[in-house]
């Protein structure tokens, strides 16, 4: 019969009997919780365990020392519940947080965060920047400066003042179209068909459209976007 040593809880004063293979080890007391170690009385010899088998024996001192019957074994008082980040476990804002603010973990891209270093802006950047927005808003005017110099001067820097006299002819009637290719404006009359109403049609038309996207990109780089995007080292 296996030998047993009677221990007593230092706590609360609870006495069990359990096996001397268990000498020099911590057990449990079932009673106060305490955790001691089991050594055996001075004054008191170890006792044969007496009307239980080895298995049995065993058994309940094995429940004796790693405490199965106790409802909490491992001393857990509270729970704390919370949404926390699945990569360092620390707790998130908020169930529809993104990203943890400790390691930068993504949940939705499941993705760590990356390091970025960015340059400084300098004002020479800035500038560089909002240069084709200012040429776009300059070229506004630019444009309407050369429908007018195309309608009112050009005739007169390639004809001279034949084109007054062939314009003002009572066949022509200050007619563009009738005037195109009239002989009498010289050997360079050909050049009259580039002021036919149809070829100045499709330049104004040509014009506004130059127009519409040069104050759509001014507008949108100078007032929508004025800083110049970051560049990365």
């Amino acid at each position: 019969m296996a030998a047993g040593i009677s221990v007593t809880c230092p706590k609360c004063g609870k006495k069990v009997t359990v096996r001397a293979e268990l000498e020099g080890k911590k057990i449990r007391c079932k009673d106060c919780k305490n955790v001691y170690p089991v050594k055996a009385s001075a004054g008191k010899s170890s006792v044969p365990a007496k009307g239980k088998s080895k298995a049995k024996s065993a058994a309940a001192d094995a429940r004796d020392s790693s405490g199965e019957d106790d409802s909490n074994p491992y001393g857990i008082t509270a729970h704390e519940e919370g949404y926390r980040c699945p990569v360092c476990a620390n707790e998130m804002d908020s169930p529809e947080a993104i990203v943890c603010l400790h390691c930068g973990f993504n949940i939705e891209t499941r993705q760590p965060a990356r390091t970025r270093h960015i340059l400084d802006t300098t004002p020479e950047d800035r500038f560089m920047w909002l240069l084709p927005g200012i040429l776009a808003v300059l070229g506004v005017p630019v444009m309407i400066v050369i429908w007018v110099l195309y309608h009112f001067s050009l005739p007169y820097w390639i004809f001279g003042d034949k084109w007054d006299e062939v314009l003002d002819a009572p066949e022509i009637h200050g007619s563009r179209n009738r005037l195109a290719g009239d002989e009498r404006l010289g050997q360079d009359s050909w050049y009259s068909f580039l002021f036919h109403y149809g070829i100045e049609v499709w330049l104004i038309v040509a014009i506004l459209f130059g127009m519409f996207f040069a104050i759509k990109f001014a507008i949108q780089r100078l007032i929508l976007h004025p800083e110049p995007p970051e560049m990365e080292k």
